[in-house]
């Protein structure tokens, strides 16, 4: 039963619309909107967030939160997330995000996560993507909000 669930929930989040994207030229932007994978309502879940980056990238932060889920980080952050390998993100290369989330919505439904992203721009060719080379981190700090969809499954 859970595989058809999973299933419609992927028709119906082709047949939505994209929601609204905030940003700049440059930085981390969500290579999809939607977090995987749904959350039952009552569970806690780690869920991702997949990025790529039109620029060079480093000490990335991203805090999530929305009405009806509480969100958690790792254990290394305690108050944000960052991606899997380093907090940075070389242009044109793809990391995740995890954070926690607590479902307390006790319907079927889809909700918004509020995402903010903060990051410092590098130079360009600062970093290769796939390298986890620590690099001094200056540059113009910038922040972005956007939107990710969760599917939450109700009791």
């Amino acid at each position: 039963m859970f595989g058809r669930v999973i299933i419609a929930a992927a028709t119906l989040a082709a047949a939505l619309p994209s929601p609204a994207h905030a940003g700049g030229r440059y930085g981390p932007e969500l290579v999809d909107k939607y977090a995987v994978p749904a959350v039952r309502s009552g569970a806690t879940e780690w869920v991702k967030t997949w990025w790529t980056s039109k620029s060079d990238v480093c000490d990335v932060r991203v805090v999530v939160s929305a009405p009806g889920v509480t969100v958690t980080y790792p254990e290394n952050t305690k108050t944000y997330t960052s991606f899997r390998r380093t907090a940075d993100l070389a242009r044109g290369d793809n990391d995740y995000t995890a954070f926690r989330v607590t479902a307390t919505a006790a319907v079927t439904r889809w909700i918004d996560l509020r995402t903010e992203v903060s990051y410092t721009k590098l130079a360009a060719g600062t970093l290769r993507p796939g390298s986890a080379v620590n690099v001094p981190c200056t540059g113009d700090r910038s922040d972005r909000i956007t939107t990710t969809r969760l599917l939450i499954l109700g009791g």
